[in-house]
């Protein structure tokens, strides 16, 4: 903003500014700041439809809910919008077959926001994450940089800080069933091997002080007092194959007590994240 120490007529009557200069710059001004093309924020706590008028409009989503994309052909090619889950996970959902990176939806969870894109035949995004997010997570990205979860020293020495991680793709698997000494094979369709890998165990049966639906983020490599419970995890460009510890696979906190408890593999399912 413009602050004038002078007054219109004190400026004008000195002789510095022409008025008509003053006229001409007024209206350049005024033909630049066109309203139309801004988009305000929009938020909701409930399903959106995006719509062709909505470009360069951020939405924050303040619950669990869905973001539907517009036809790709209504839009023009470099058509974008921003999204941002405030609370609960947010699903952007493309049109019909449409695809966002190669799959058929993609899901932001707490804090996660992304800007999608149309290059005119697909949906791309671009994904930032705030601490939160990553500050909880178990975090891995290969057999040569740390688990932030287990040995953040280890992370820091080798230069890994996981909020200037650049990250265009992401997958997201549905429940898995855990299976004792079980191989678990998930197509990830980044094309690309993942940076960074979460995991989530989520109670399907009331167990250690847990409620159905409650969500613990769990390292690779859990164990008791005496008995370690190792998850070996395989990356590609292709897939994540897991191997479960041939026993009760994660090793968490009673919900209530804080004491060390071996699951019931029956009670979870385990969730994958992954980040490319």
């Amino acid at each position: 903003m413009v602050t004038f120490t002078n007054t219109p007529a004190e400026v004008y009557g000195a002789g510095n500014v022409a008025k008509s200069e003053v006229i001409t710059l007024l209206g350049e001004i005024a033909a630049a700041v066109d309203a139309s093309t801004v988009s305000p924020v929009a938020e909701s706590g409930s399903n959106v439809t995006v719509a062709a008028g909505d470009g360069g409009r951020l939405f924050i989503q303040t619950a669990a809910s869905i973001v539907s994309l517009p036809e790709i052909s209504s839009v023009p090619n470099g058509f974008y919008i921003l999204v941002k889950a405030d609370t609960g996970t947010t699903t952007i959902d493309p049109d019909g077959s449409e695809t966002i990176e190669g799959a058929t939806t993609l899901a932001l969870v707490v804090s996660e926001a992304a800007r999608i894109t149309s290059d005119g035949s697909e949906w791309r995004t671009i994904i930032t994450r705030g601490l939160g997010t990553l500050g909880t997570a178990a975090l891995m990205a290969d057999s040569g940089v740390a688990n932030l979860a287990v040995d953040p020293l280890a992370a820091a020495r080798r230069g890994l800080v996981a909020s200037a991680i650049a990250l265009t793709k992401s997958y997201a698997s549905s429940g898995q069933t855990i299976i004792p000494g079980g191989l678990l094979t998930l197509a990830h369709g980044m094309g690309s091997e993942p940076k960074i890998l979460q995991y989530i165990i989520q109670c399907i049966t009331a167990e250690h002080g847990y409620s159905v639906g409650d969500r613990i983020n769990v390292s690779s490599f859990t164990a008791s007092d005496t008995i370690p419970r190792p998850t070996s995890v395989f990356i590609n460009a292709t897939n994540i194959q897991i191997r479960f510890f041939a026993g009760a696979a994660f090793q968490i906190s009673d919900k209530s007590t804080g004491t060390n408890q071996a699951i019931s593999n029956n009670r979870w399912e385990l969730y994958v994240r992954a980040f490319a």
